[in-house]
């Protein structure tokens, strides 16, 4: 399986960390479209396109048209497969039902909403530019459209939430037909109101308790709900898993395009120079400003401890043996072990994958799993 993923890197709003305002994202758009298109044309394809993700910023503020036009040029490069995934991530304030109608028109079948919340407090906490009322207006239009796979995201662990207020938007989130939720805990950007306001002591932040116990509760109530936890931060309903979030956290190549867009075929990671102007100017030149790092066996045994231990499925012994050393795979095993005694991990003869508790430390984990120099 092999896919796009497309990065937009706007702000929807003038904040102190974002590299434009908005009066300017709008000047900027159209040459960031036509380098986007650049880019495609220049880089090396696949066979044939199983996913296909319009991420980052905002790519939502793209016209529909400019939208179309990316998805053609995909098509073109790399022809969508009948079943394509097309994701379309977008806020609240960008949704109506005519903007909906036109996004399945182009193709887009799936959408990844970033609700966050549905109380006012924390939404302005977090510099929203949505309100509650404009979150659940979104999910009611979603519900009544043609694009029925929806994902919404669900920020946990927020300063002065309760766990009821966690509940809360729990239950007013399932309510709805959403069969994929992506659960995160709110991390605080450094330069922005927030961050400042938690140096002054003005708010305060969740204590590691407080998180864990947010954690617990957000793996407890979205099982009872009916969703898998395929992935430490995803959930989906039985069968609904997201095709392109599986494949990156599969390890399965990708080309990223766009500003910062990161690209892995498997061997080679490559990134995107990440400032706009000098990506737009680089791709009008035909000349596309990026870095790469050829992966060692060592790298590529990292990477997957790394992303098999955030899925369902854990980490295959089998898997380990293709990159790992004897060496290697003994000091892996004696992390296992250690973790296992500590009620941390489970493990048979074929794999090892974290317990409910274990998904608590999971970088924790994996830092000690993995091999260094």
């Amino acid at each position: 399986m092999s896919g796009y993923y497309i990065h937009i890197p706007y702000c929807a709003q003038a904040c102190s960390y974002c590299d434009f305002h908005f009066s300017t994202v709008h000047k900027t758009l159209p040459d960031m479209v036509e380098a986007l298109l650049s880019e495609i044309q220049l880089r090396q394809g696949f066979e044939q396109t199983k996913t296909l993700y319009f991420g980052g910023g905002t790519p939502s503020l793209l016209k529909d048209d400019a939208i179309a036009r990316l998805v053609e040029a995909v098509d073109r490069k790399s022809p969508l497969s009948p079943d394509v995934e097309i994701t379309l991530e977008v806020n609240p304030e960008d949704v109506s039902p005519a903007r909906l109608k036109a996004w399945s028109d182009i193709g887009v079948n799936r959408v990844s909403m970033g609700i966050q919340s549905f109380m006012d407090r924390d939404l302005i906490l977090m510099n929203r530019i949505h309100d509650a009322a404009q979150a659940l207006r979104s999910l009611e239009e979603m519900a009544d459209s043609e694009i029925q796979s929806v994902n919404a995201d669900l920020i946990f662990a927020i300063p002065g939430q309760s766990t009821e207020d966690l509940v809360a938007n729990i239950e007013m989130m399932t309510r709805f037909p959403i069969e994929h939720i992506s659960a995160y805990a709110l991390t605080v950007e450094p330069r922005t109101q927030l961050y400042y306001d938690i140096q002054k002591g003005k708010i305060k932040p969740q204590s590691d308790e407080q998180y864990n116990a947010h954690f617990r509760l957000v793996m407890e109530e979205l099982a009872n709900r009916g969703y898998e936890q395929y992935e430490i931060s995803n959930y989906s309903k039985p069968g609904k898993r997201s095709m392109h979030n599986s494949s990156y956290w599969s390890g399965v190549p990708y080309l990223g395009i766009g500003p910062g867009a990161h690209s892995y075929n498997g061997k080679v990671r490559r990134w995107n120079v990440s400032n706009n102007s000098r990506y737009i100017k680089g791709m009008f030149h035909n000349d596309p400003i990026y870095e790469e790092e050829v992966l060692s066996s060592r790298d590529r045994l990292n990477e997957y401890l790394m992303t098999a231990l955030r899925r369902v499925e854990g980490v295959s012994f089998k898997s380990l043996k293709e990159w790992a050393t004897e060496e290697e795979l003994l000091a892996i095993q004696k992390e296992v072990d250690k973790y296992v005694a500590l009620g941390k991990l489970i493990s048979d003869s074929d794999r090892f994958m974290l317990t409910t508790e274990g998904k608590l430390i999971a970088d924790a984990v994996a830092s000690d799993l993995f091999q260094l120099d």
